[in-house]
């Protein structure tokens, strides 16, 4: 498999480990990552993060965000409102359990 299609697979991992983590759509993880850069972080560090696990991934992700984009063009506090959600919810809870397949 080619390195650009392993990339891409794994933005795609990154994508369905952020929304299960942030308890929001596919949709909105991806436009949340897209608008803040973090896409784009993803695919320049795949050489490292794709060693890493999903917990790991997710701190890397918030981490790149809150030192990088500071003002993204919606907040996650936004994107948890477009799906009727809150803060509050998310607290609420309980852990997603993630199964991943080093291939």
């Amino acid at each position: 498999m080619s390195k650009v299609k392993n990339e891409v697979k794994f933005l795609a991992f990154c994508v369905e480990i952020y929304k299960s983590s942030k308890g929001i759509t596919g949709k909105n993880a991806y436009n949340y990552l897209r608008r803040t850069g973090a896409t784009v972080f993803i695919m320049d560090c795949y050489g490292a993060l794709h060693t890493t696990g999903p917990l790991y991934i997710v701190d890397s992700i918030d981490d790149f965000i809150a030192n990088n984009y500071k003002t993204a063009t919606y907040s996650f506090e936004e994107i948890l409102a477009e799906d009727g959600l809150t803060l509050a919810d998310i607290d609420a809870m309980e852990d997603v359990e993630i199964e991943y397949e080093r291939g």
